[in-house]
């Protein structure tokens, strides 16, 4: 059995691939581009935890927590080839899709980079979920990580994925309408609509994971060697707000608050969202559900 896990040099997709392969003697690939640390750079940022090469890390998770189903494949997921090439080749029973353009702001410095995020985000989902149909691999449980983003923010607590339409004495669930505010939330927007398509259509198990803002530096895994380490982005358009405040109190500075500092947003640890993630992809087959399946992942 193989696990694929995307995005697997980022900031929750490289913790997740090594909690998954401490809990499996099945392969576990890895697969990303690298755009996160040319996007980093691009802004003149750095991760504030010194992230080793590729492989330094593979070498690092085999030395430390004797880690051999680990391996990692460099390619770039909006190239349909290359996925239709990863998918026939290693057939994967599980997809755990964590890459993605995963900045608003980013996405919000002009239309070529908001352009770039949406035609990179939703041109990968798309090659995934058309490459599971086109090969014969609709058994394949697809979990994507979105964000509780796609919700937007209503003054009303957040649903699990659907809403209660009432219209003329008639009532239906429906999907939550798209209320992204960002360039970069509408991907996630789309990447839910097109898991829905694709499950409705090809019949793909599907757990769409939407996660909160994510904070932290560390798991389990990662603590036991500093090349291990994940990053820590604490720059404006890559940290979230719980780094950057981090970030700003420990040197100092005074902490930047945006807007009127009134707004409620949902968050997750970092252990936290490894920890899901890894349950998704470890569930037994004949215990998953055979759906579509919405999931908000907070830290309570």
């Amino acid at each position: 059995m193989t696990i694929l896990v995307t995005g697997a040099d980022g900031y929750v997709g490289w913790p997740t691939a090594l909690r998954i392969a401490s809990r499996t003697d099945d392969r576990v690939l890895l697969v990303d581009n690298f755009a996160r640390r040319e996007w980093v750079d691009e802004v003149g940022s750095v991760s504030a935890t010194p992230v080793a090469p590729i492989q330094t890390r593979l070498d690092a998770a085999e030395e430390t927590h004797g880690l051999t189903n680990l391996s990692f494949v460099e390619g770039d997921l909006t190239n349909k080839e290359f996925v239709d090439e990863i998918l026939a080749v290693h057939e994967p029973e599980t997809i755990i899709h964590t890459a993605a353009q995963p900045s608003a702001p980013y996405s919000q410095i002009n239309g070529e980079r908001a352009n770039y995020t949406q035609h990179n985000n939703l041109q990968a989902t798309r090659n995934l979920l058309w490459g599971l149909e086109e090969h014969d691999l609709t058994d394949t449980h697809f979990v994507e990580t979105t964000t509780t983003g796609v919700y937007g923010a209503p003054e009303f607590p957040i649903p699990e994925g659907g809403a209660t339409m009432e219209n003329q004495g008639e009532r239906d669930e429906v999907p939550f309408p798209a209320m992204a505010g960002s360039w970069y939330h509408l991907t996630k927007s789309h990447d839910a609509a097109n898991m829905r398509l694709a499950h409705q259509q090809f019949d793909i198990p599907i757990s769409d994971v939407r996660t909160a803002i994510v904070y932290g530096t560390q798991t389990e895994e990662t603590r036991a060697d500093d090349r291990l380490n994940t990053r820590f982005d604490f720059d404006y358009y890559f940290g979230t707000v719980a780094h950057r405040f981090a970030a700003q109190a420990v040197a100092g500075y005074p902490v930047t608050v945006y807007g009127k500092g009134e707004q409620r947003k949902p968050f997750v640890s970092l252990e936290d969202a490894v920890e899901g993630l890894a349950q998704l992809a470890l569930i037994d087959p004949d215990e998953r559900p055979d759906d579509h399946v919405v999931y908000n992942q907070t830290t309570r």
